[in-house]
């Protein structure tokens, strides 16, 4: 029996300014008029016990976590000048106190996102967890796994995992998994919602996938796999986060990879699409799917845009990369090169043409297509690093390399489009030239 403890206290202080603005009388970053502001201070320890023996096919493990959190003002400020989570601040006394800057109206008493909280909350989340793998002959392995998570403000929110391995041949194997992998909102989604009397429903994803590993020869290995995914999505819905539909999406990966021990070649390629996309019934749109999808263009009343394709939107349903790492002069100097291939925006596409059959503007949805926008995207990144000592290491870097699509890195949309559409908006990326000093001691 082993067991292995661990205690860890720590703060992070946060400080957003996202409001700022020149039309506001007080434009001052470190006002609470134009920012977010907040510390949180953590304690956590953990406790787990492991079983393993050498004759034993069974190899089991247990114990827990527990996380105690305190949401404070910033360091060194006051609860009425240094804390504001959007519309949770301390009270009258704060300086964000009857502004509107945050996109939820006026913080005051009079409005329904007014959350007072003084000098901040305190919350807690314990998790119990274990771990069982079983041997069951030389060629059989049953991994059974979870975790239970219970937030202050949450239900118990269970994830177990359960996998088979099975070793075909001498480096050949097969996989199959499937787990329930349960993710809880932020914290201070998590707050407003317990003051509201809401429940706070969490994210939620099940999965299955199947993958075969092999090798050809010393040197050559080969990856397959195919996957299902069922997710409960929350994501930026009105400016809070909260559930927003049910996605069920299916893909498969493969790679080939050639290794010696200065020389690693690599060629990688994932496929994922849409099987199904339900909007949640408290909303008519959002940004996983045109596939379900009913809004009408707020600059033009006309303009209703439809349900449209079967696709994710915000999402390439292909990636391709190939890798290379070159190590020579006994290890002093290491090249790594790659090229990554995003293409197939399929769900952009579906946007754009629901836009168009709804009678959007025309001009603009032919600017769109004539941009390519949504086909293909294709950088490069290089560098070189060099042991300069045992304890030291220089390393120059060249990152997004334009070759295919002019370094566009297509922005987020949360599906609410007028008659110009959002959906379609990039940004272009600079190629970055860098250096790296690493100093160990």
């Amino acid at each position: 029996m082993v067991v292995k403890t661990a205690l860890w206290i720590g703060s992070i202080e946060t400080h957003i300014i996202e409001s700022y603005s020149s039309n506001l009388s007080d434009n001052d970053p470190e006002s609470l008029l134009n920012s977010n502001m907040w510390a949180e201070h953590r304690a956590f320890a953990r406790l787990m016990f492991q079983y393993e023996e050498e004759t034993s096919p069974i190899k089991a493990a247990v114990g827990a976590e527990i996380s105690y959190d305190m949401i404070r003002p910033e360091w060194g400020d006051t609860e009425d000048t240094g804390f504001r989570i959007n519309s949770i601040i301390s009270g009258p006394g704060s300086e964000a106190y009857g502004t509107g800057t945050d996109g939820l109206g006026q913080v005051n008493e009079s409005s329904a996102s007014y959350y007072p909280v003084g000098s901040g909350w305190e919350t807690y989340i314990l998790s119990p967890m274990a771990e069982l793998n079983w041997t069951l002959s030389g060629e059989d392995t049953l991994l059974f796994s979870g975790r239970a998570d219970k937030h202050r403000y949450t239900d118990w929110m269970f994830s177990p995992r359960a996998a088979w391995i099975h070793q075909i041949k001498e480096d050949s194997f097969f996989k199959l998994i499937g787990q329930r992998s349960v993710r809880m909102n932020a914290q201070e989604e998590l707050f407003m919602n317990h003051a509201n009397g809401q429940d706070n429903d969490p994210e939620v994803l099940h999965s299955v996938e199947a993958i075969y590993n092999t090798k050809t020869g010393p040197h050559l290995s080969w990856m397959g796999s195919v996957f299902w995914n069922h997710l409960e999505a929350i994501a930026i819905n009105a400016g809070r986060t909260a559930p927003v539909g049910t996605l069920q999406s299916a893909g498969l990966e493969l790679e080939g990879k050639y290794q010696t021990d200065d020389l690693t070649v690599g060629l990688n390629h994932s496929y994922v699409k849409q099987i199904d996309y339900e909007v949640d019934p408290s909303l008519q749109a959002s940004g996983i799917s045109f596939s379900d999808y009913y809004r009408v263009a707020r600059d033009d009343p006309n303009v209703i845009i439809t349900s449209n394709g079967n696709n994710i939107a915000n999402w390439p349903n292909h990636a391709t990369k190939f890798y290379l790492n070159k190590r020579f002069h006994d290890g002093r100097y290491t090249f790594h090169g790659d090229l990554v291939t995003f293409w197939g925006f399929e769900g952009e596409k579906d946007g754009l043409d629901a836009l168009e059959a709804a009678g959007g503007d025309s001009a603009s949805i032919a600017d769109v297509r004539k941009k390519d926008v949504h086909e293909i995207r294709m950088t490069a990144n290089l560098s070189l690093a060099c042991k300069l000592a045992k304890t030291s290491t220089l390393i120059l870097y060249l990152q997004n390399i334009p070759v295919i699509g002019d370094n566009k890195r297509y922005g987020y949309n949360s599906g609410y489009v007028d008659s110009y559409p959002n959906k379609v908006i990039w940004i272009e990326e600079p190629m970055i030239f860098g250096i790296s000093y690493r100093l160990r001691f």
